[in-house]
């Protein structure tokens, strides 16, 4: 029984230091910020998926599962460009800097810098990758 207490008591002092590390905070508290959007995308899918095809039929169904498609994509969407200005913030924020929202613009334009301007699609069924622009 002793060598288990030792056990749990490291492995909670090597959690304690692991959890306190600045950059996991900011991640942690990135995520808890953006969870709403997660949450409603969740919900859309699971109305889309499993009680709309139990009330509705056919074309009915497909437009009233247009609206569900793009809550999802909306909410996932925006919370791609998110996640970036929001880690800097809270990043920012835990390091005192003085203007944390500067470091959140900083963070947002670099990752729309860094977007590919050209993407390459290979359609079903084709030998050959089309540039998209």
């Amino acid at each position: 029984m002793g060598g288990n207490n030792k056990f749990i008591d490291k492995f909670s002092n090597v959690a304690m230091r692991v959890g306190g590390q600045i950059h996991l905070k900011a991640l942690r508290d990135t995520f808890a910020t953006i969870m709403p959007l997660y949450i409603l995308a969740g919900v859309a899918v699971l109305i889309n998926n499993v009680v709309l095809p139990l009330i509705l039929k056919g074309n009915a169904l497909v437009n009233a599962q247009y609206w569900g498609t793009v809550i999802t994509n909306g909410t996932l969407n925006i919370s791609g460009l998110l996640v970036a200005p929001i880690v800097a913030y809270m990043l920012s924020q835990s390091k005192r800097f003085e203007n944390p929202l500067a470091a959140a613009i900083i963070a947002l334009a670099s990752l729309i810098v860094m977007m590919p301007n050209v993407l390459e699609v290979t359609p079903v069924g084709a030998d050959k990758a089309v540039q998209v622009s």
